[in-house]
């Protein structure tokens, strides 16, 4: 039978707004898997697991079903990490913070270890190769990022 056909099945024993969440990926060795768009719709979608197995198993491509296991991957699309994945490639996020971002935030953080994490992280983020310097009111002065511009008085 086909993975739409067990959806089908599966979504007429749930509310309808639920149904339209999730999806059968496979049925194999007792094991119903299941995508389901969020973590949200995954929770409630647990709440109805005690009775929701019972009238699974009473439909015939669903008897020998033990145990339904969820996933939240929204269905209808792969995800890029489980493709990268299948692929062998390792991928990293495609807009990694920027280390001031990150030092602002260790700047307002009272909990010393976790400040001290988030400075740890901060020195592995990429940095922009040049800012532009307005304090002077002159946007062509560029300086390394992260670095700080001092006043000298005027002797």
């Amino acid at each position: 039978m086909s993975r739409d056909a067990w959806s089908a099945q599966l979504r007429a024993l749930l509310p309808r707004e639920m149904g339209a969440q999730c999806q059968v990926a496979n049925v194999r060795d007792h094991i119903l898997s299941v995508h389901i768009n969020n973590a949200a719709w995954a929770t409630r979608f647990r709440l109805l697991l005690p009775d929701l197995l019972p009238r699974l198993n009473q439909l015939a491509d669903f008897a020998a079903v033990t145990e339904i296991r969820l996933k939240v991957e929204p269905f209808g699309q792969q995800s890029v990490g489980s493709q990268a994945m299948r692929d062998g490639v390792h991928t990293r996020s495609p807009n990694p913070p920027h280390r001031k971002t990150l030092t602002d935030l260790a700047g307002t953080l009272q909990y010393d270890q976790l400040r001290e994490a988030i400075l740890r992280l901060a020195s592995h983020a990429d940095l922009p190769t040049t800012t532009h310097d307005s304090s002077h009111g002159d946007p062509a002065v560029s300086r390394p990022a992260g670095e700080e511009t001092l006043e000298c008085p005027d002797s």
